[in-house]
């Protein structure tokens, strides 16, 4: 079975200052886009893998390490045993 794959890109960074939005549950709220940041810098690629493989996270914006943009994620398929 061939693996799938994605990359986490930034076309248009913004341009807030992380440290300047208000905390709410699951992260801190942007006022100009209306939506809720997220911190991802500290996350793994597994933790990646599964946030932006949720349909439900289509439209998410955070912040992320240079080294985690970019890159391959590779979607391991289920294993069947």
């Amino acid at each position: 079975m061939k693996k799938k794959g994605f990359t986490i890109k930034i076309d248009n960074p913004c341009e807030q200052d992380w440290n300047k939005l208000p905390a709410m549950e699951g992260g801190l709220f942007c006022k100009d886009c209306s939506k809720v940041v997220r911190d991802f810098t500290t996350m793994s690629d597994e933790q990646l893998i599964r946030i932006f493989t949720d349909p439900g996270m289509k439209d998410t914006c955070g912040k992320f390490h240079k080294s985690q943009l970019d890159k391959v994620y590779v979607i391991e398929p289920p294993k069947l045993y």
